[in-house]
């Protein structure tokens, strides 16, 4: 249920995560905590972003309740839901799954006026064993 009672359907989708991915026949609320612990892991990184961009950024309801507020504007997102609410704009909500995608709405907005690090976390972004032995040679 949104505000008032009234139930706000999200009308835009950020895409599909690569930090906390869809899995099939998992059920709701294992999914959205399994959402909130991934996105409250990456904490620290968001804190990071927002000091470097002078974002003011608060965790309320033990992580289920983010709020980025910078020059009167906020932004407000609910983890374990993927709601992310842009000015109060309860109706045009917008679905987003993880804090890279949340980074991504903020410069997209003016929060922040340069591309968020993206920080990979697929196996591909792993270095492959052998990555020790070879950096000793020139």
């Amino acid at each position: 249920m949104g505000r008032n009672g009234r139930r706000y359907r999200d009308v835009e989708f950020a895409g599909r995560s690569r930090v906390c991915p869809y899995r099939p026949n998992e059920e709701p609320m294992e999914r959205h905590y399994r959402r909130l612990d991934s996105n409250l892991s990456a904490r620290e990184e968001m804190e990071w972003f927002c000091h470097k961009h002078n974002i003011k950024f608060r965790v309320r309801n033990d992580g289920h309740h983010w709020q980025f507020k910078k020059n009167d504007k906020l932004i407000e997102w609910w983890p374990s839901s993927a709601k992310l609410v842009v000015f109060q704009q309860w109706d045009r909500g917008v679905h987003v799954f993880d804090w890279q995608q949340v980074q991504r709405l903020l410069v997209q907005h003016g929060f922040a006026y340069e591309e968020p690090i993206r920080q990979e976390v697929t196996r591909s972004a792993r270095r492959p064993p052998w990555w020790r032995r070879w950096i000793g040679r020139a």
